[in-house]
């Protein structure tokens, strides 16, 4: 993982409260580090990480990635920040930040919590426990086996979860290791 991380997904992780997206979150951002690559967080409740750089603010965490190089950038409790009512303020999270090296991983708790035109760019999604119609709107924005989705996503027990990659098949249920 060290290096470039441009050549990574975008990813969301989307699952109601309790369900596991912070812990597998949090997972992701020590590997992160442990691979040697700068990990820069937005998490409005203001909890710890196991991260290089911390903020609850979503403008300060923006503006910081514009700045840096070779990042991870996480956001945790998207539905929480200004990313919705200020899309193109925030938009390059997903567009841009690719050109400067940078991987975005966000969470949020259903698929609302991300406006469509940031959707659209994601390559990559960590599918929790969740609604019946939030999997089916998963699995058209994947282009990927709804049966497979609507099989699974809706029935999933807490801390399991099935992978959706562009131009892949599904993967999973799998489940987070404690």
């Amino acid at each position: 993982m060290a290096g470039s991380l441009a050549k990574l997904d975008h990813t969301a992780i989307s699952c109601p409260s309790k369900g596991g997206k912070s812990v597998f979150l949090r997972s992701v951002c020590a590997r992160f580090l442990r691979a040697g690559n700068e990990v820069l967080v937005c998490d409005p409740l203001g909890y710890s990480w196991p991260a290089t750089w911390v903020t609850r603010d979503a403008y300060e965490f923006l503006d910081r990635a514009k700045r840096s190089r070779n990042c991870a950038l996480l956001m945790d409790e998207m539905g929480m920040t200004p990313l919705e009512r200020e899309f193109d303020t925030f938009k390059w999270l997903l567009t841009t930040s690719r050109h400067n090296g940078h991987v975005f991983m966000g969470a949020m708790q259903d698929y609302t919590q991300m406006p469509l035109r940031m959707r659209k760019q994601l390559t990559q999604l960590y599918l929790f426990c969740c609604h019946p119609k939030e999997a089916e709107e998963w699995a058209f924005q994947f282009h990927r086996d709804r049966d497979f989705v609507l099989k699974h996503a809706p029935y999933l027990p807490q801390y399991s979860f099935i992978r959706l990659r562009s131009f892949a098949p599904p993967e999973g249920p799998m489940r987070l290791k404690a």
